[in-house]
């Protein structure tokens, strides 16, 4: 799979000195510097004027020092929001800098999911076209070509889920579903992603387990937990075990697999926009994003757990549990 990957590159003298936190550490210093000298000239002045005051019996009313000290802390205030203003920019900046890192290995990575399978397709039309080849060859490229398609249309779906989710404030259509139908009915959908894989379905209560969803929604989410399943698993047989149940007020779905696994900093990384792994950039990096904007417009919420590198992963979605709605696979 083609990987983008950034290495740690040694700054210069020069590019060291205009780097933006340089910049930032630089400016901190310049201003609470200029404020330091400030204020010690300031009472050096006063030291003196107060000095002429008694030398010469002034009022000493010339020297209030109340009034001094009110100028001091509005200084102080005044410098204060403006390190506090620097500071914010600065964060926006840093965050900023990461998401355009991160759009462009979406873009690089995205761009070879979608040559892969075109110049795949490609290669198997002009196979058939200028070779005789028997039906049992035919039929058998035919499938190469069908995953292929599969694959191709997945992403370009996955982009115009993103598309309409990204903006989406509030969800129609919402129905009553029996989970454990609508689990194999997608799982069917996905039959061709899930041919090497090991799938177990436990409900994990004594009863059917229903949940409100938009249905449509339910879908792309549970299928962007298996494609995430599947192609962060090295192993030779993927297992995945989705166990349903009801918990209190709470339903709860665990997708629980054998992969991979994550490290601790990555687990709430994983479900940021365009994120992907650092030794690998397999899928478009928006699956796991798009399940927790799915959660979240149906009041949910999913977390992520992992015992480390090697460990496989488990992922949790918690939703409220509905009496009120219609009812659809039940």
């Amino acid at each position: 799979m083609y990987s983008v990957c950034y290495k740690p590159i040694m700054l210069s003298r020069k590019s060291w000195v205009i780097h933006p936190l340089s910049i930032f550490i630089f400016s901190i210093l310049a201003l609470v510097s200029s404020l330091y000298i400030y204020i010690h000239w300031y009472f050096k002045l006063y030291q003196n004027v107060e000095t002429l005051v008694r030398k010469f019996n002034l009022d000493p009313l010339i020297i209030d020092s109340k009034e001094t000290w009110f100028v001091i802390i509005i200084l102080a205030i005044l410098i204060t929001c403006i390190i506090a203003g620097m500071a914010i920019i600065f964060i926006y900046y840093s965050k900023w800098v990461k998401l355009y890192r991160k759009q462009q290995n979406f873009f690089n990575g995205f761009t070879h999911e979608l040559k892969t399978p075109i110049a795949s397709l490609k290669l198997f039309v002009e196979t058939l076209k200028k070779r005789d080849l028997s039906k049992e060859k035919q039929a058998e490229y035919l499938e190469y070509m069908s995953k292929d398609i599969d694959r191709l249309s997945s992403n370009v779906e996955r982009i115009l889920n993103f598309s309409k989710l990204d903006e989406m404030k509030k969800i129609s259509e919402v129905k009553k579903i029996n989970l454990r139908y609508a689990l194999e009915e997608t799982l069917s959908k996905n039959s061709s992603l899930l041919d090497h894989a090991k799938i177990d379905l436990i409900n994990g209560s004594d009863h059917d387990v229903f949940l409100h969803m938009n249905i449509s929604l339910f879908d792309i989410m549970i299928s962007n937990l298996l494609s995430n399943s599947i192609f962060h698993n090295d192993k030779e047989e993927v297992q995945i075990k989705i166990t349903y149940e009801k918990l209190g007020n709470k339903i709860q779905l665990t997708f629980q697999d054998n992969g991979n696994g994550l490290k601790k900093n990555e687990l709430k990384d994983i479900f940021q926009k365009f994120h992907q792994g650092k030794n690998s950039a397999k899928g478009s990096g928006l699956g796991l994003y798009l399940v927790k904007v799915i959660a979240k417009l149906h009041k949910g919420k999913v977390i992520a757990r992992s015992r480390g590198e090697g460990m496989g992963s488990e992922f949790v979605l918690t939703f409220p549990d509905k009496e009120k709605g219609g009812s659809q696979y039940v």
